[in-house]
């Protein structure tokens, strides 16, 4: 059932390194820079979640840190396989993948290369991407609606926490 009134949904902030699947009714929001939200759908099911990372590849292979994109794309995959979706089901939309110069910690080309790994990801397993709002150099609030699929998208300039509203909580104290 879709909510009639989005501050009646459980806010769950997913951080850089996590993945979060749920069957229920929950707003998953993550704040992008030059990592990615990715957001994965299943249209028949009514059900999704959102993985996010800020990393495209390991330098090391035996590292399984969802920070990187691999880890985190098929972590959240296998969360909807093993709930019962299908590959043919699945819908992604990927949101991140800024390029700005003045934000702190800035590596040239990490937002892209983020974007470009992603997108192999899911064409490999043969995930159609039904939105993107990647590139370019503001970042983005990305808030996800795990029954409806639905999507809002705010581009910033500055990245703050206190921007949100209402208070979320992370998925680490969710599962206190």
């Amino acid at each position: 059932m879709v909510i009639n009134n989005p501050l009646e949904a459980d806010n769950i902030l997913v951080l850089p390194g996590e993945a979060y699947f749920s069957e229920e009714d929950k707003l998953l929001s993550a704040i992008a820079g030059s990592g990615v939200a990715l957001t994965l759908f299943d249209k028949k099911r009514k059900c999704g979640g959102m993985c996010y990372f800020i990393r495209p590849l390991r330098k090391i292979p035996s590292e399984t840190s969802t920070l990187f994109a691999c880890p985190a794309i098929i972590g959240l995959l296998n969360m909807l396989i093993r709930s019962g979706s299908k590959l043919k089901w699945l819908e992604a939309q990927l949101h991140g993948g800024a390029e700005n110069a003045k934000a702190e910690g800035y590596i040239r080309g990490l937002g892209d290369h983020n974007v470009r790994v992603a997108k192999e990801i899911l064409e490999l397993k043969n995930i159609r991407i039904t939105g993107m709002g990647v590139g370019g150099s503001y970042g983005r609030k990305v808030v996800f609606n795990t029954i409806s699929g639905e999507i809002i998208i705010a581009k910033v300039d500055n990245i703050r926490a206190t921007d949100w509203y209402p208070p979320l909580i992370t998925s680490k104290q969710n599962e206190r």
